[in-house]
């Protein structure tokens, strides 16, 4: 879970360094499938575009992707994580469902520090 939620934290901060007050940027991300038992799984997952858009003026960002995985588990799976701090990035909201038929959505929130140029 915290791989791609990395990967949103990554995102956000090369989005910062533009000169626009709000920037929108897409990016492929590997979320991981559902195994048997209910735990997520990178082989079964399967790569989702995801959309984030930062607010340059001060530093917030939401992302958001939906996608199909596999899902073993035949039931609806949820994961919450909670806040994480990177250098320079603070997740503060991140959520990420898969339904029985293995349609996923993956979201996140937070603000990245920004830096003047």
């Amino acid at each position: 879970m915290k791989t791609w939620i990395s990967r949103f934290a990554c995102v956000a901060v090369l989005a910062v360094t533009a000169s626009a007050f709000a920037l929108t940027v897409t990016q492929s991300v590997n979320l991981p499938g559902v195994d048997r038992g209910g735990n997520l799984a990178t082989a079964l997952g399967a790569p989702v575009n995801m959309k984030v858009n930062v607010n340059i003026k001060t530093g917030e960002f939401r992302a958001s992707g939906k996608g199909q995985v596999q899902n073993l588990s035949r039931a609806k799976q949820t994961y919450k994580n909670p806040t994480i701090n990177i250098p320079g990035v603070s997740i503060s909201n991140s959520n990420y469902t898969v339904a029985k038929n293995g349609k996923c959505t993956a979201t996140a929130s937070g603000v990245a520090l920004l830096r003047a140029r």
